[in-house]
């Protein structure tokens, strides 16, 4: 999906690029007027200035650069669009260097507000009546804190105590803790912090595609997250099933990377149906088994809540995750995804936020 979506994303820029030129030199034809030949090249040199600038920092920085001057394209085209609509009604276009303007104004606020709900953590509170005879819990839950993409280790730290302030009753993390490019000294740091976080029942994890990891250049292996999470106390979950108290009953599954995971009908069928079951998993791809096994909350992260629109969107309708933000319920199962702690590559998130998620279970 992702190689996928790159591939399109460099023909989409390559192309943006060449309207781009196209745009900046009509407005360089537009302040200069020029007539003659050499003038109408001059007009290309002097374009070419500020796209030869967005083409660099595409490829020092694509996840700043490319995003920001793909946005610029698509923001432009909208400005061409609505002068040609103008241009119908009143028989007068606005003039290119109004078009230039009101194109980067837009990208900047737009992108601006993108990095700042990137950057900024919410909470976010859900209340989920049950039918079993269950005593009130209080879960703060959180995914793809990603350590060391957004935040370090000092920022995760920070978020904990946070997240602490809630009052939890457990903590459950749905994967992603770490990233591909974590080093050890921010995963260690992390791990020490989620040792120190007071709850009743403690910390529990599941993996998620970024802990297992893509490559092989971390200075730590998943087996060394795994031993330094446990060594803090955090109750690990790999396709086991966890009795929280007299009420509760916890099911952790391995994320959909792994080929091994359990089909979750196995799992819960090692539970007891008088119980309310809690299943943390990773990737929210498997809703109608769950909702067939009768679980009755599923916790999951992975989407990023859609990250930038329209990604999540396209994700749901090609049906690659059953859902990419929120609270949904199928049957009688209730399914929360949030949008996540932190963030994987692209420092911004539009028409979504990063949050933890409080739920009240009564």
């Amino acid at each position: 999906m992702f190689f996928v979506l790159f591939i399109v994303m460099f023909i989409v820029l390559i192309v943006g690029f060449v309207y781009l030129l196209t745009r900046f030199r009509r407005l360089v034809a537009h302040i200069y007027a020029p007539e003659n030949k050499k003038g109408k090249i001059l007009a290309y040199v002097f374009a070419g200035i500020p796209l030869l600038g967005l083409i660099i920092w595409s490829i020092v920085s694509p996840y700043y650069g490319a995003v920001f001057s793909l946005h610029l394209m698509i923001f432009w085209l909208f400005t061409d669009i609505a002068a040609s609509i103008i241009r119908l009604i009143v028989k007068r276009p606005p003039v290119h260097i109004s078009r230039a303007v009101i194109a980067l104004v837009l990208t900047v606020i737009y992108m601006g507000a993108g990095y700042f709900f990137a950057h900024h953590v919410f909470e976010t509170d859900y209340k989920i009546n049950s039918s079993k005879d269950v005593e009130p819990l209080r879960i703060v839950m959180f995914a793809d804190s990603h350590v060391g993409a957004t935040f370090d280790a000092e920022g995760f730290e920070k978020y904990v105590k946070e997240m602490e302030q809630a009052g939890p009753d457990v903590v459950m993390i749905a994967g992603d803790f770490v990233d591909d490019d974590s080093c050890r000294a921010d995963m260690v740091r992390s791990c020490e912090a989620l040792g120190q976080m007071k709850s009743t029942y403690g910390v529990i994890y599941v993996n998620g595609n970024h802990d297992k990891g893509y490559s092989n250049y971390r200075d730590f292996t998943y087996d060394d997250l795994i031993s330094e999470l446990k060594a803090n106390g955090v109750i690990v979950l790999e396709d086991e099933i966890l009795e929280l108290n007299d009420s509760y009953t916890v099911v952790g599954r391995l994320d959909m990377a792994y080929e091994d995971r359990e089909e979750i009908g196995g799992l819960m069928s090692k539970t007891s149906p008088d119980k309310y079951t809690i299943v943390l998993d990773h990737q929210p791809r498997d809703y109608d088994a769950e909702a067939k096994a009768s679980c009755d909350l599923v916790l999951s992260g992975h989407t990023h809540g859609g990250q930038m629109f329209p990604i999540g969107q396209f994700a749901v309708i090609f049906g690659i995750n059953d859902a990419i933000y929120g609270q949904k319920t199928i049957g009688n199962t209730d399914f929360i995804v949030t949008s996540g702690l932190g963030d994987w590559a692209i420092p911004y998130k539009t028409f979504c936020i990063s949050e933890y998620v409080v739920i009240d279970i009564a």
